[in-house]
């Protein structure tokens, strides 16, 4: 939902209530007859560079190119942009901060047909001084954060959709245990949390622990490729599946990583 491409910071689209991260289409100055030429245009330098060797490659790159205008043409695309369609009642559970406004596109992409939705909220590294610390930085984060999860949770289950979509709220890594000097915490990556829920796996588990100081693991240590293997599973995936790479060599998805028998 952060446009990499543009200027300026992410952290504006974490904090502002901007309407301009939530279009999807053709630019408004630009008619739809316009693209149609563009693309006919396209067709036609690319019908001098296809030869034998290449012609997979285009042909690859042809779909994706349909995929692309059928986005930027579609109805039904634009319609799933617009939250405004939305009743007054629903905008309200999600508040006005963009990262609300996120998690409520994404249960419109899904309803629209969406297989897979990414959304992010940044400004969690917390190391102190000019970085912020834990408190000023958790008061500012996580009460949005907490909001716009437990809504999108409760509105996948009344629109019946929380059984089909998988919901993953995960980061990078952990943070260190203790405040360090500058009243921040930093990268830790030896223990951290992940919350999952609906795709048909079996709620209201915890797995795992830490010891005391939430340091390390102590007690079924889980692995980023066993959520990955989990993921997969439930989605329709292999997890040990295996693809050849370009010199014929088998490489598979996962060099290991098992779907967690307690959620499955």
């Amino acid at each position: 939902m952060w446009n990499v491409f543009g200027s300026g910071s992410s952290r504006l689209c974490d904090r502002r209530s901007r309407r301009d991260v939530l279009r999807v289409g053709v630019y408004p100055t630009i008619k739809l007859t316009r693209l149609d030429d563009r693309r006919s245009l396209k067709r036609s330098f690319d019908h001098l560079q296809r030869t034998g060797e290449t012609q997979l490659v285009m042909d690859g790159m042809d779909d994706l190119e349909q995929q692309a205008y059928e986005m930027l043409s579609s109805t039904r695309a634009h319609d799933a942009f617009d939250i405004r369609k939305e009743p007054a009642s629903i905008l309200e559970r999600y508040g006005d901060h963009a990262f609300s406004k996120m998690a409520l596109l994404s249960r419109r992409f899904v309803q629209a047909g969406a297989g897979f939705v990414s959304i992010r909220m940044g400004s969690w590294d917390h190391h102190g001084n000019a970085g912020g610390t834990v408190t000023s930085g958790m008061k500012e984060n996580a009460p949005p954060m907490d909001r716009a999860v437990a809504t999108l949770l409760e509105d996948l289950q009344e629109q019946g959709l929380l059984e089909t979509t998988l919901v993953l709220l995960w980061g990078e890594f952990g943070r260190t245990p203790r405040i360090n000097n500058s009243q921040g915490r930093d990268h830790w990556p030896q223990a951290m949390s992940v919350l999952i829920a609906g795709g048909g796996l079996q709620p209201g588990r915890v797995i795992g622990a830490t010891n005391r100081k939430g340091e390390f693991p102590i007690d079924r240590a889980v692995s980023p490729a066993d959520i990955l293997a989990t993921v997969y599973r439930q989605i329709g995936i292999d997890p040990e599946r295996q693809f050849p790479n370009g010199a014929g060599r088998p490489i598979s998805i996962l060099s290991h990583g098992k779907p967690l028998a307690e959620l499955v």
